[in-house]
């Protein structure tokens, strides 16, 4: 009953009494011996810790789960740790973690012939790849787009469509990037996908602020950050924050770019990271990358 009430807490962005709710249900699980519990509770902590900044708590929460999982022998609750895991380690930059957790994470759901984990797998390591700047290795994991079409699953296919999108872009290849984007945008309008909405549009402006088109870049930016700000995702917001200040550096106003990526650092540094943790963070910042967050599908 708690780890459902925690669900339905994180769903309306309450996440703070999601987490008090999740840790209360880990310890009952505890107590009851259930490894299975266990798992799912710090999965969803660990999710619910990363929206909330705390990367380095949420990523030590998913190598717990990924180890209990093991235990339990549930191979598809395995599969689905070993994504959280993926997600996490390459926003905190253990790319080495992430890259063997989502090389398994690909082999287990292909061994099963779980379609849904299998995509969601793809569009994980692509976010990978991409962030390493391995485009075009992030292109081959187009073939997420193609399951998210055949599962009729808007959000997978969305995610696909925006690292596909980024990879085009690191290759020069900016109108297959920006149309990548835009048909992302669409699912997302479309659908109502709120959960992704912030990532879809930060990476959106970030290629938009590349190609020139600044005014609208700054307009998916400041649609990102405003999002982000009423449902409490720092992370987001710092993206945004970066996103903004790129903006303001395309136009040539210092001023603008120095307060836009001072609040943003700011952010970044209540996230309680160490430097070398924080660096894959500071580096899409200041716009060198383009991932955000990855919501599952």
């Amino acid at each position: 009953m708690l780890f459902w009430q925690a669900t339905v807490r994180f769903d309306v962005a309450d996440y703070a009494e999601a987490e008090r709710l999740w840790t209360r249900s880990l310890d009952l699980y505890e107590q009851l011996g259930d490894l299975a519990g266990q798992a799912r509770a710090l999965r969803r902590l660990a999710e619910c810790l990363q929206i909330q900044g705390q990367l380095r708590r949420a990523f030590e929460r998913a190598q717990r789960a990924v180890d209990i999982a093991r235990r339990a022998y549930d191979e598809r609750a395995v599969c689905t740790v070993l994504q959280t895991l993926g997600i996490i380690g390459t926003v905190v930059g253990e790319f080495a973690a992430a890259e063997a957790a989502l090389v398994e994470a690909t082999a287990n759901a292909r061994a099963r012939d779980d379609l849904n984990r299998l995509g969601f797998s793809l569009v994980v390591h692509a976010m990978l790849q991409a962030e390493q700047g391995r485009a075009e290795d992030a292109l081959r994991t187009s073939r997420a787009e193609q399951i998210a079409t055949s599962l009729g699953n808007p959000t997978m296919g969305a995610m696909a469509l925006t690292y596909i999108a980024v990879a085009h872009r690191m290759l020069g290849e900016t109108a297959a990037a920006v149309a990548g984007h835009r048909r992302a945008l669409d699912l997302v309008e479309a659908h109502l996908l709120r959960a992704i909405e912030t990532t879809i549009r930060n990476a959106f402006g970030q290629t938009l602020c590349l190609v020139g088109e600044v005014e609208q870049a700054r307009r998916q930016h400041e649609a990102a950050l405003a999002l982000a700000t009423v449902t409490a995702e720092p992370y987001e917001q710092a993206l945004a924050l970066g996103g903004l200040a790129s903006c303001a550096q395309a136009d040539g106003d210092a001023q603008e770019t120095r307060r836009w990526r001072t609040d943003a650092l700011t952010m970044v540094a209540g996230f309680g990271l160490a430097d070398n943790d924080s660096a894959p963070l500071r580096r899409r910042i200041a716009g060198t990358t383009a991932c955000g967050r990855v919501r599952r599908a």
